[in-house]
């Protein structure tokens, strides 16, 4: 492109040479009209390599993201995850689905209100050829935390009225839960444990010893069938991903809710 310009420029002062003398305003003109396009293409070529290069990079990457033969063969090799089963599972879905997602988040987590709201789209999707696990961080250290209240309290609620569990999951991480504890508490009441509050300090006791066992180094953090879901991957490519598992196991059609 400089080029074609400086030839340009040539062309059109090639009349005018004969008028100009060797001297030193001859030699500034000539030098200001050809070094210019140089220094505006210095300038503007990043941009305009890129102008062309980035609309390539995203349907690279758009391609890659959906794959299913690159997303199932990226998961085969992620490190399985302990998964021993725990006294109790917060647990929604279909319990006797191929595929199991375990939802690892701290309540206090902002990004895992995102990532809880992924998971419920996919359960309206999905709701019957899932199961989802939820498993909650614990904290040591201050006992009586808001977060620790919050597992203590969707433990009961699991124990007692496990039907009502996803709906309370979601009263705290999508609508504004997290932060009106008391509020969450009255819209999520819990019935009699009738003697099952030793069993609620065990299960408590067994996510502390899980989540070191498993070695979950953030929250959030997705399993599908106990293999960490990829950070190379967002959250919106969940979906399209578990629908191609799906339709991946033998004998098994997904349908998209719309």
């Amino acid at each position: 492109m400089v080029m074609a310009i400086i030839w340009l420029e040539v062309l059109a002062l090639t009349p005018l040479i004969p008028s100009f003398s060797f001297g030193f305003r001859a030699m500034i003109i000539s030098f200001t009209s050809y070094s210019l396009p140089l220094v505006f293409w210095l300038v503007v070529r990043e941009r305009f390599i890129d102008s062309h290069r980035i609309p390539n990079l995203e349907h690279t990457l758009y391609k890659f993201t959906r794959s299913e033969q690159v997303f199932q063969s990226l998961l085969s090799l992620q490190p399985e995850t302990n998964m021993d089963e725990l006294t109790h599972e917060i647990r929604t879905g279909n319990k006797e689905a191929p595929l199991t997602l375990t939802m690892v988040s701290n309540p206090v987590c902002g990004p895992c209100s995102t990532a809880h709201a992924a998971i419920e789209d996919l359960l309206d999707r999905f709701e019957d050829r899932v199961k989802v696990n939820f498993r909650f961080t614990v904290n040591s250290i201050e006992e009586d935390s808001v977060s620790n209240k919050m597992v203590r309290h969707i433990i009961s609620l699991s124990l007692t009225e496990p039907n009502k569990c996803r709906r309370a999951l979601s009263d705290w991480f999508l609508h504004g839960g997290r932060k009106d504890f008391d509020r969450w508490i009255e819209k999520n009441p819990v019935g009699e444990l009738n003697g099952k509050e030793m069993e609620v300090d065990l299960i408590l006791k067994e996510y502390a010893n899980w989540f070191i066992k498993a070695g979950i180094a953030e929250t959030p953090t997705l399993l599908i069938n106990g293999r960490k879901y990829m950070d190379e991957y967002t959250l919106s490519d969940l979906k399209f991903q578990i629908r191609k598992l799906l339709e991946s196991i033998p004998n098994h059609k997904t349908q998209l809710i719309s």
